[in-house]
């Protein structure tokens, strides 16, 4: 049966179904979700040789806070909530594409605080109803054998909560929600519909919608386990744990190195491991608006579709191949099809579908040099030197520049019958003193780009003759060209540390604290060990960050 069938199949029990969450038959007292108790869990020695020294054996990042912010208490994000359903039902619904748009906290939907607003609270009940509704007609469970008696029914809801939370469920809620079914029975609904509601309840429930534990004093050590599980699971699959993961947290090991290791690995070159590119490289990197951004309309759909698919494959290469960062800049590979190959001037046959290609490294090579990244720091008439420059500050290197002044102009003459080429112009701009100490630091950057033109085919002249793609920034280091400027940067000890940064503040949820940022950036020394790769850094991080106390 399709989905759209099953919403009109719907009995209405929106009014009964909110009636009860409000008097709280089956959820335990707000005030039961907010503490967050220390585990009493211990570390054994890692397996991997690079993760194997602690992370501060010097102490100098301190005690780590006693309890984490509030704020990671939050709401799914539409992602999150549409990968989990599926995921939890089989059911493939697209539901959250009717939710508002996910704000943005810090760069990323992950560390939006999302308000459960009148409006929102409506628009989930409705979909906890649908998607109830849609699993009881496919489901051929003993329960529809056994005609939907609230027997059955009762301790297939709980077990159903179970999973639907992510962790075992405690006496009084396992209690409540067995119940939950005869109840519905009794304010009058058959007892098909009763199931269809009990099990809808449970998709409505905050032990559901938030990221949060809840424990009893007698589960300390494991909440700390089965927090790590959810955590580790929506870091890097934007969904919930798999039974592998859940078996772990059961066992109480799965914060010993050595399994935590194992763990991080199979997550990491797993294909569901692609919800963290998605989401993360996509959010990182802009390629979410890539459609949108200025130049794209003139670009064709299915090659702005292999832009952002070549940046996913290529991240996808460092994740499951565990390459170190610092390669991101100046790999000499990437993954094109015919059509990418033959935007980017590549001779060859490469099919239609992406695959892993060797590069000459001179005029392709690393990210800089991906469509992607160069197509949305263009104008619709031309190149950008100057968010060529600020992407990069802000993105690779985490030292955006500030806000122009109040008033001033900061649009240069269009191209378009401009008498002089782009260097020229900006060394004008940069004439006054206001916008000097800022773009001396874009500008030379943006420039060591102009090879690249708007839509990122290689150039070795424009209208004004040869480009010179040479630069020197405001601290002396040069570089002659666009492989230069990759170096340049690689080598600065900021990448690195952004790089970490950006990951910890995505897979946290919110900024990091003093204790946290510490220990990212001696995370991200590691990565100058040529054997440190990005699964390392994803390891670490989860070890630095997610392991609670």
């Amino acid at each position: 049966m399709k989905f759209s069938q099953t919403i009109r199949r719907l009995p209405s029990l929106g009014p009964t179904l909110l009636a009860l969450l409000l008097t709280g038959c089956h959820l335990l007292p707000v005030k039961r979700l907010l503490p967050r108790p220390k585990s009493d869990d211990t570390a054994t020695t890692p397996v991997d040789q690079i993760n194997r020294t602690p992370i501060d054996s010097d102490g100098t990042c301190g005690d780590r806070p006693p309890q984490v912010p509030q704020s990671t208490l939050r709401l799914m994000t539409n992602t999150e909530y549409d990968r989990t359903t599926f995921d939890l039902l089989g059911v493939r619904s697209n539901v959250a594409g009717i939710f508002p748009p996910d704000a943005m906290g810090n760069g990323f939907d992950t560390g939006a605080i999302r308000s459960a607003t009148t409006s929102l609270i409506q628009m989930y009940l409705e979909s906890g109803q649908n998607l109830g509704a849609a699993l009881v007609e496919k489901e051929t469970s003993t329960c529809a054998a056994a005609q939907y008696k609230v027997g059955c029914t009762g301790e297939a809801t709980a077990k159903f909560a179970e999973r639907a939370f992510r962790r075992p469920l405690l006496d009084d809620e396992r209690r409540r929600w067995t119940a939950l079914p005869a109840k519905f029975v009794d304010a009058g609904h058959s007892p098909k519909n009763a199931y269809t509601a009990a099990l809808s309840a449970v998709l409505v429930a905050p032990q559901f919608l938030y990221h949060h534990n809840l424990a009893s004093q007698s589960q300390l050590a494991l909440r700390g386990q089965f927090a790590l599980a959810t955590r580790l699971s929506y870091a890097l699959w934007a969904t919930l744990p798999d039974s592998d993961l859940l078996t772990a947290a059961a066992s109480g090991r799965l914060t010993e190195d050595a399994v935590l290791v194992g763990e991080v690995n199979r997550l990491a070159t797993d294909l569901k491991a692609l919800g963290f590119l998605r989401n993360f490289v996509g959010q990182w990197l802009g390629l979410r608006g890539l459609s949108k951004a200025p130049a794209a309309h003139h670009v064709d759909d299915k090659l702005l579709a292999d832009f952002e698919a070549e940046t996913q494959a290529f991240f996808a290469d460092f994740l499951t191949a565990n390459r170190n960062i610092s390669l991101l800049l100046d790999a000499r590979f990437s993954f094109v099809n015919d059509r990418l190959a033959g935007h980017y001037g590549l001779s060859g046959n490469f099919g239609k579908e992406l695959s892993r290609t060797e590069l000459d490294g001179i005029q392709r090579g690393g990210l800089l040099t991906h469509g992607s990244f160069l197509l949305q720091t263009s104008n619709p008439d031309g190149t950008s030197p100057v968010k060529r420059g600020k992407w990069i500050l802000e993105r690779l290197l985490c030292s955006p520049p500030p806000a122009p002044p109040p008033g001033l102009q900061t649009v240069l003459a269009p191209v378009a019958g401009s008498p002089k080429p782009m260097r020229q112009r900006l060394a004008t701009h940069r004439a006054n003193a206001q916008c000097a100490s800022c773009h001396s630091s874009m500008d030379p950057m943006g420039l060591g780009l102009e090879n690249y033109d708007t839509y990122g085919k290689w150039r070795d002249r424009d209208d004004f003759g040869p480009i010179d793609a040479s630069g020197v920034l405001p601290d002396g280091r040069e570089f002659s060209d666009a492989k230069a400027l990759a170096q340049v940067i690689k080598d600065d000890e900021a990448f690195a540390n952004c790089l970490a940064t950006k990951l910890g503040q995505y897979m946290l949820g919110r900024l990091p604290n003093q204790y946290e940022q510490c220990m990212i950036q001696k995370v991200a020394v590691r990565s100058k060990d040529q054997s440190y790769g990005l699964r390392n850094l994803v390891v670490d991080l989860s070890r630095a960050l997610i392991v609670e106390p």
